[in-house]
């Protein structure tokens, strides 16, 4: 058993908190090592990643989540890279161009 610091027990049980809170069963736990460790010790699915900027972070997830994501044939991980791909027309680029044509006439 480890003991922590009144500081980072608290920071632990925040993150404990925002994974159990979550939407998904997982949440972006900061970069901290130790605090990654506590709540793998604790039962949690800790994995390195990055988050949404591009900066090194933990994402951790409930046992139940990451039993989730392995046996869905159509989940994606947060570790996984999602293609940036997209499959259908640019509806977006339809519409800026036909308001472009529409403002040409003025």
């Amino acid at each position: 058993m480890k003991i922590y610091s009144p500081d980072l027990t608290a920071k632990i049980l925040d993150a404990m908190q925002s994974i159990e809170l979550s939407n998904n069963g997982y949440a972006d736990i900061g970069n901290n090592a130790a605090i990654a460790d506590a709540l793998r010790d604790a039962g949690f699915v800790v994995n390195a990643s990055t988050n949404l900027h591009g900066n090194a972070t933990f994402i951790a997830y409930t046992k139940r989540a990451q039993k989730c994501l392995q046996s869905e044939p159509f989940a994606v991980s947060r570790s996984t890279p999602i293609p940036l791909r997209v499959d259908g027309p640019d509806y977006e680029g339809m519409i800026l161009r036909r308001q472009e044509r529409v403002m040409m006439d003025y």
